[in-house]
């Protein structure tokens, strides 16, 4: 199971060793400085060459001309598409599967309830103990969502969510 503070290193140790250390959040969070490969010269000409060929995520990678991360890690935001490329291949060393079939799995297929692979997220039936016990309801949303991001220890109370969603009315 991934964790937001597993480095590429941990998963990937195959890619480069200036990205060893480069946490899992630092890439969701666009702050690991690794270059966009989608900015290289190389991999404009690749592109060009060959319009009906996708290449693999390594090979995505491969363009990337200098891999020393252009910040330090975690200061600064810079979108990179390196860097979900980077989360795809993490999510293949940590599931054993392809990225495509670890997205199913772990977040389309608990939509699908009927598993035909219409996603019904608007018309999820829960059951009504969920309604009533929040406990229940959390641990059903930890199953459906199991090696996501791990959810607030508590829910804020219902006062204080109502009290913090209303808006006040513009003043003329």
């Amino acid at each position: 199971m991934l964790s937001l503070e597993d480095t590429v290193g941990k998963w990937r140790p195959d890619l480069p060793r200036e990205w060893a250390s480069i946490t899992l959040r630092q890439l969701l969070n666009h702050t690991s400085g690794i270059p966009d490969y989608s900015k290289e010269k190389g991999f404009i000409d690749a592109l060009l060459a060959s319009l009906l060929v996708a290449p693999s995520p390594v090979q995505l990678l491969s363009y990337i001309e200098k891999p020393k991360p252009s910040f330090t890690p975690g200061t600064k935001y810079a979108y990179s598409n390196s860097d979900n490329v980077i989360v795809g291949l993490m999510i293949e060393a940590a599931t054993g599967s392809s990225y495509e079939r670890a997205l199913h799995n772990q977040v389309a297929a608990p939509f699908d309830p009927m598993g035909d692979g219409r996603a019904r997220s608007d018309k999820i039936m829960l059951p009504e103990s969920m309604m009533v016990n929040p406990a229940e309801l959390r641990r059903w949303i930890a199953r459906a969502f199991k090696g996501t991001a791990a959810l607030p220890a508590k829910a804020p109370k219902a006062k204080a969510a109502r009290k913090s969603a209303k808006v006040s009315p513009k003043k003329r």
